[in-house]
């Protein structure tokens, strides 16, 4: 069976321009944010969605997946709809649905557009409908890395080990009482 790497370049050995693993060659990367910044506020969701599931079961909840992949780190790129929001989370009990907004600190805040009404914070939510607050944090962080320079190119590949853990209460309110309070706008950054 042949080896989908180019001949020559043991797995060890750093991609070369234009022959990347990843199949990026030399096109620019158009994130706004480093994939490992990214992943990291993705696990956050997934861990603080798994606490409230397992919060919501200790009250007699039966919770599902309402939003495709909000308890893993899988991205649905290619099935997932953009600006479609409904909330995380629903019991197959009684009706109940939850949204899941994970933090790393005890802040009441949610990202929203007033110019564009899919970009709103409650798009989508109904008055009934109950926001979560789990708080996560890093208990134990390790780091790993290894760069090569071979003649005119560089290689540098860093690891980085969480253990993540979500604190033993979550905070609940419903989507009418977040309604009722004005919308503040952020300070501004930078």
């Amino acid at each position: 069976m042949r080896s989908a790497e180019p001949r020559g370049l043991a797995r060890s050995d750093p991609p070369r321009p234009g022959k990347g693993r990843h199949g990026r060659g030399n096109m620019a990367r158009l994130a706004f944010k480093p994939d490992s910044s990214f992943f990291r506020k993705i696990v956050i969701g997934a861990v603080g969605t798994r606490a409230v599931c397992a919060d919501l079961r200790r009250h007699g909840h039966d919770m599902r997946e309402l939003e495709r992949g909000s308890t893993d780190t899988k991205l649905w790129k290619d099935v997932r709809r953009k600006r479609v929001r409904i909330p995380d989370l629903v019991c197959t009990k009684c009706g109940l649905r939850v949204e899941s907004r994970a933090k790393t600190a005890p802040d009441l805040s949610m990202s929203h557009s007033p110019a564009e009404e899919a970009r709103a914070w409650d798009f989508g939510m109904v008055d009934r409908d109950l926001i979560a607050f789990p708080v996560c944090q890093a208990v134990e962080e390790s780091y790993w890395s290894s760069g090569h320079l071979r003649g005119g190119l560089s290689y540098w590949h860093e690891r980085n080990w969480v253990k993540w853990q979500a604190k033993p209460f979550v905070n609940y309110f419903a989507v009418q009482a977040f309604r009722l309070q004005p919308i503040r706008a952020p300070a501004q950054r930078g």
